[in-house]
């Protein structure tokens, strides 16, 4: 995995593992039970943790992201899609 500062953006393979990781350390789920598909909510991903995991995300990125991201892109797949994608001309 890229490291926290490192500037580069991980790949969406790379981003997919890091976000299941996330979700097992803070909510004890086994990484079998974590579908990259499934939603934060159906996962139990409430509002403090979807905020928790957008200021990890910030930090592990080395960018500023929008406070909604976990509800914009509501599963694991579409999370590192977006972030894996090049940012936007708006900054997100």
């Amino acid at each position: 995995m890229s490291q926290p500062g490192s500037g580069a953006t991980p790949g969406g393979s790379e981003l997919v593992a890091w976000i299941r990781n996330w979700i097992h350390d803070q909510l004890g789920l086994e990484p079998a039970a974590i579908g990259t598909n499934r939603t934060f909510i159906s996962l139990g991903v409430d509002s403090i943790h979807a905020m928790m995991l957008v200021g990890d995300l910030e930090h592990h990125l080395s960018r500023r992201l929008p406070p909604t991201l976990a509800w914009d892109h509501p599963t694991i797949e579409a999370l590192a899609a977006h972030l894996s994608a090049p940012p936007s001309a708006d900054g997100d």
